[in-house]
């Protein structure tokens, strides 16, 4: 039976998957709008929200807004991968 300390390991490595695919996402939608496939960044609210995926805002977000959000996310991934390392670390030495 796996300890504890490997399970734990493990859900920081699933929530590290999860930052990264939002992340990747993210990548997408700048070189889109780069590229000026997407004509602009409340296209995709309008259509995130009609998957469902996001709530009806009333003012598209600022591609200021955005590139913040992206960056807590790559933030919040290195943090959980730091954390991920550390309790292996530990793991491996008890």
């Amino acid at each position: 039976m796996p300890s504890a300390g490997l399970l734990c390991a493990l859900l920081l490595g699933l929530a590290e998957r999860y930052l990264r695919v939002r992340i990747v996402f993210d990548r997408h939608l700048f070189a889109a709008l780069a590229a000026g496939v997407l004509p602009q960044p409340g296209a995709l609210d309008v259509g995130l929200h009609r998957l469902g995926l996001r709530k009806a805002a009333a003012q598209p977000r600022l591609l200021d807004e955005r590139i913040n959000g992206t960056l807590r996310l790559a933030r919040a991934q290195v943090l959980v991968v730091l954390i991920q390392m550390l309790v292996l670390f530990c793991w491996i030495v008890a």
